[in-house]
């Protein structure tokens, strides 16, 4: 493995996928006593530029966030199309899909994890930096996301 740190070996979210947002984040707000958040469209395709094992897709997610004091829960309610978010949504119904960490270099941190049996299943960007989801549930229990914001 890479002398160099790939991650900041801090997590800053965990994801989870739902077919019915708007649903899930009343129960949530409803429980918890808190404000319902803003639920917005993940970026266009022509934006995103979103692949899903190594083929373009014009897949998007209806996306919220809520906090629970340091941890932060992103819930997504994939469309149709093809994606990985989808792809869980499917198998698995409402369930977790990935634990999230920032890195500083996107090619450094999927070449470690690449060289680790962890392949890129889906990557794109969104305004403010870019995203990789690797395959490692095999050997971590749950896939992970890479974010590389813009400096």
């Amino acid at each position: 493995m890479s002398e160099k740190e790939w991650c900041k070996k801090q997590a800053v979210h965990v994801a989870v996928v739902v077919d019915d947002i708007q649903s899930v984040l009343e129960n949530y707000c409803r429980l918890f006593q808190m404000e319902m958040p803003k639920v917005k469209m993940t970026g266009a395709p022509e934006e995103a530029k979103v692949t899903y094992r190594g083929m373009p897709t014009p897949a998007r997610a209806k996306q919220g966030f809520l906090r629970f004091g340091n941890l932060r829960v992103e819930f997504l309610e994939p469309d149709e199309k093809d994606s990985t978010w989808r792809e869980y949504l499917d198998k698995h119904g409402n369930i977790v899909h990935h634990v999230a960490f920032d890195v500083e270099d996107m090619d450094e941190a999927v070449s470690v994890l690449v060289s680790q049996g962890m392949p890129v299943v889906q990557d794109g960007s969104y305004n403010g930096g870019k995203y990789a989801y690797v395959e490692s549930e095999n050997k971590l229990g749950v896939m992970l996301e890479l974010l590389q914001n813009d400096k």
